[in-house]
């Protein structure tokens, strides 16, 4: 077990799926005890690749949240590709992805930054 992983057990994180929209969208609310703390999205972009999109609460960040449910919803997900994109200035959120797996491969045309997570196909 990580020291990420530790820390997340502490909290007693939950994740709930929602119901998937025709889009091919999953969503999961993420859970620290009983209070909802947030929640995560993956969008098909194309049939081995989706699109990850998260939100945990300003007051719950900090604790390794972000990162498991970047982690949780990928290896939920199916998909052999995950793709997120970045500000620059996020370094919150950077260190999540790179927590959770991801690796950098790339910038936008808006300059953000693109990460990548595989999984075992």
């Amino acid at each position: 077990m990580t020291f990420m992983e530790k820390r997340v057990k502490r909290v007693g994180i939950v994740f709930v799926e929602g119901s998937s929209a025709t889009n091919g969208k999953r969503l999961w609310c993420v859970y620290a005890g009983k209070a909802r703390v947030g929640r995560v999205s993956i969008e098909r972009i194309s049939p081995s690749t989706g699109y990850v999109d998260i939100l945990i609460s300003v007051k719950h960040r900090g604790r390794g949240i972000g990162s498991a449910a970047f982690r949780k919803a990928c290896e939920e997900s199916g998909y052999a590709k995950v793709i997120a994109e970045v500000r620059k200035s996020n370094t919150a959120s950077i260190k999540a992805l790179r927590n959770a797996g991801f690796r950098e491969s790339g910038e936008t045309k808006s300059k953000q930054l693109v990460f990548a997570w595989k999984g075992i196909k």
